[in-house]
């Protein structure tokens, strides 16, 4: 959750990508971001955020992705070091303090 002192260092930043950003925020329309996407994004060439299990997932008839007993095909994020993401990737938008 990007909480409102952390989204306001990215805000105040003044940039273009940071502007973007904060346009998107208005027009999402809630309080506090849930940041799925970046986090999914950073893990494409970081890992040292999260710890993983490998497992087998399955989608079911409802669309549901399930865990299902069987050989892994999966590498699955389990856990993620919260604060320490949020400041990264805060630092690495809105520029370090």
């Amino acid at each position: 959750r990007l909480v409102e002192p952390l989204r306001r260092r990215i805000f105040d930043a003044g940039t273009p990508l940071t502007k973007q950003l904060h346009a998107l925020y208005l027009l999402w329309g809630k309080d506090t971001p849930v940041l799925f996407d970046p986090v999914a994004l950073t893990l494409s060439f970081n890992e040292r955020f999260c710890t993983f299990e490998d497992l087998r997932l399955e989608v079911d008839a409802g669309g549901f992705t399930r865990e299902v007993p069987g050989q892994p095909n999966a590498r699955v994020a389990m856990s993620i070091r919260r604060e320490e993401f949020l400041e990264w990737y805060v630092s690495r938008v809105a520029g370090a303090r």
